[in-house]
């Protein structure tokens, strides 16, 4: 991964069970990278602080990477969470984020969401299938607001505490898009 012969631009992981020290060896690997623009991680069993830690590494002075998928990862938690955004805040260059299906909570969603306030490339966000309720709603906003904000698309669907919520003003169905989700457009 590190010549610059290699022409190697998607590293897809996923459903493997990394350890700790093979999480160690990716980051190591990708450390300097100039190919790969994609990243799959999906259902890898990244947990906890060193799981959240681990991408936040990866992220971190990664000017090459534009997308990354780490749905499905269900044990990241608000350790987690916090730890990925350190990474998230530090990285300008990612354009697309998927956290679908990761067990996310309200208080590990606001931490997220509020590292990419002020992303100038970030183009889109899938947060579908978590534990977002209306107290996500304050980050989303935040982050919608973003005067340079390239933000177009930001799937929250199949939040099961997010639509139909009473009183919240989103309606309990949306039309959905050609791939079956329900999407909010910045």
């Amino acid at each position: 991964l590190e010549s610059p012969l290699t022409r190697l631009h998607t590293i897809d992981l996923s459903y493997n069970f990394l350890e700790d020290k093979e999480h160690n060896l990716l980051v190591k690997s990708l450390r300097g990278n100039r190919n790969v623009k994609h990243l799959r991680l999906r259902l890898m069993h990244i947990e906890g602080k060193a799981g959240g830690h681990c991408l936040a590494n990866l992220l971190q002075g990664n000017s090459t990477l534009v997308r990354i998928d780490v749905s499905k990862n269900r044990r990241m938690g608000l350790e987690g969470a916090k730890e990925l955004a350190i990474g998230l805040s530090n990285n300008q260059f990612l354009e697309e984020l998927d956290l679908g299906d990761c067990a996310i909570e309200d208080e590990a969603a606001a931490i997220i969401i509020r590292s990419l306030v002020g992303h100038t490339r970030l183009r889109r966000i899938k947060m579908a299938r978590n534990q977002l309720s209306f107290q996500s709603i304050t980050a989303i906003c935040d982050l919608l607001k973003f005067p340079r904000s390239r933000l177009r698309l930001l799937d929250i669907s199949y939040n099961p505490n997010l639509f139909g919520e009473p009183n919240l003003g989103l309606p309990n169905s949306n039309p959905p898009d050609q791939e079956g989700n329900v999407i909010v457009l910045a």
